[in-house]
């Protein structure tokens, strides 16, 4: 059991790959010398914490950023809360991030229009159910149980804490607006 959940999560690390260099390239040079990113998203021990450590370095706090490469929220304007998911191979539900991760942040990327949603996670996971819209996503073996919020209602109750702009050059992100939550 559970080699169809596997070949999924290998296939969503490598997607996951580019959308995590672009986070990194656009908040360090957003931080210039105040922060340190560091990738984490191999080392098991992080794998609920997320993707990135953010490292304050005159403050000493760290904060764990995950990625989400979203290839849908440009169209919909939405963000998707995983609640649980179903594999119907292994005949086992698992739940999704919103009930085992102990991210900070979440950033999702949006390569179809070159922006940045960071979201408070904690923020996000008290209010995912009261204020999502419960959808059932079925997928080739697997169903995904999720609640999809929009991006203006999200901003409204101040999950979005940033959404950055950001462009390419010479195979290097860097930002080009940043709209900060109030």
């Amino acid at each position: 059991g559970g080699e169809t959940m596997f070949k999924q999560f290998k296939i969503d690390l490598l997607n996951a790959k580019e959308a995590e260099r672009i986070v990194m390239e656009v908040l360090q040079t957003l931080s210039g010398d105040t922060y340190t990113y560091t990738n984490v998203s191999e080392n098991k021990e992080c794998w609920h914490k997320g993707d990135i450590l953010c490292e304050d370095k005159i403050y000493y706090c760290r904060n764990y950023i995950d990625v989400k490469d979203d290839s849908c929220i440009s169209r919909t304007g939405n963000i998707l809360a995983e609640d649980r998911v179903y594999y119907e191979d292994d005949g086992i539900f698992i739940d999704g991030f919103m009930k085992t991760a102990k991210y900070d942040y979440v950033a999702y990327v949006s390569k179809a229009d070159n922006k940045i949603y960071m979201l408070d996670f904690q923020l996000w996971k008290k209010n995912y159910k009261r204020e999502g819209k419960f959808k059932e996503i079925p997928h080739p073996r697997q169903i995904t149980y999720a609640y999809l919020m929009s991006l203006n209602r999200a901003k409204e109750l101040g999950i979005v804490v940033a959404e950055i702009d950001y462009a390419a050059n010479d195979g290097c992100y860097y930002p080009t607006s940043i709209n900060k939550a109030a």
